[in-house]
């Protein structure tokens, strides 16, 4: 099956199962499916030269306060000292 084929007969799948998905384009030669499934995400990249990749991201579901605001902008700037507030 050529890469496009195997890309649309993934999404069609992903449709007709009612999962929620993006498309994105952010490396050379392929486009990533972000797929959507309850306390997972999953990255999977379809190439031009018909390889595929998956990458899959666990995370706990719900609702922070805005008081993990400063914990992201931890994470982002890269500092680990959590002793600093918010």
């Amino acid at each position: 099956m050529e890469p496009m084929e195997q890309l649309l007969a993934f999404l069609d799948q992903l449709r007709s199962s009612g999962v929620r998905f993006n498309l994105a384009h952010t490396r050379a030669a392929a486009i990533m499916v972000e797929v959507h499934i309850p306390r997972e995400r999953r990255e999977v990249e379809f190439f031009a030269d018909g390889s595929i990749e998956v990458d899959r991201y666990q995370g706990h579901e719900g609702v922070l306060g805005s008081d993990h605001l400063g914990t992201l902008w931890r994470l982002i700037e890269g500092d680990d000292d959590q002793s600093r507030p918010g």
